[in-house]
């Protein structure tokens, strides 16, 4: 719909916006709240669907040298056979071990998609713990899905471009709504205050004439 006025326009970007970014707003929202509880969100999906027992952090000690990053990854690839090298989560502290990151497919994408994490003793190499994705359940690959839903990176450029415009509606519909706020309560106010002000009675200056 088009206003005739700058005013009329900001409302109506304000409600199509709003409609239009109201699912993926939800969606990011919903999503966005995993990395916050990862925990939270396991044990409610657990609670409904089907899930594997998740391989608890396991803290060791490292006080002698650690073995090179190409020789963790080779450890981690033979107790996953036919995965390929994704990435390695490094730990925050001496006593953590490293979490190679192990992905399932054809191209890189669907290895970005499919992972599987296999931790890795830093000093000896030796495996763990392993969250082999071809033994997760139902549950497992929904909460799996969260993070690719919140950044868009489960499908091509397109995808990946639409999630990107669509996070734009956050700070655009912030924008208009603080215009729509300025127009109808902050600038009427501000009238009237200068309204009071202006027809308020001037002060005259005394003088006593002197005797």
């Amino acid at each position: 719909m088009r206003r005739s006025n700058w005013k009329g326009l900001v409302f109506d970007l304000h409600r199509v916006g709003g409609v239009l970014s109201l699912g993926f707003t939800v969606l990011f929202a919903v999503t966005g709240a995993y990395y916050t509880w990862p925990a939270a969100y396991r044990d409610v999906v657990a609670a409904v669907l089907p899930t594997q027992d998740r391989p608890r952090a396991i803290a060791v000690q490292t006080d002698g040298p650690r073995l090179p990053i190409d020789d963790l990854v080779a450890s981690a690839e033979c107790a996953v056979p036919g995965a390929g090298f994704v990435r390695v989560l490094v730990p925050r502290g001496d006593k953590q071990p490293v979490t190679v990151v192990l992905g399932h497919g054809e191209t890189p994408l669907s290895r970005q998609m499919r992972t599987s994490q296999v931790v890795v003793h830093p000093e000896t190499g030796e495996v763990l713990s392993l969250d082999d994705f071809r033994k997760r359940r139902a549950g497992d690959h929904l909460v799996g899905w969260l993070g690719p839903l919140h950044t868009g990176n489960f499908a091509g450029t397109g995808v990946k471009a639409i999630w990107a415009v669509s996070g734009l509606a956050l700070p655009a519909l912030s924008i208009t709504g603080f215009l729509m706020w300025k127009n109808r309560v902050l600038t009427p106010r501000l009238a009237q205050r200068r309204t009071r002000t202006s027809r308020w009675p001037p002060r005259y200056n005394v003088v006593r004439n002197a005797a």
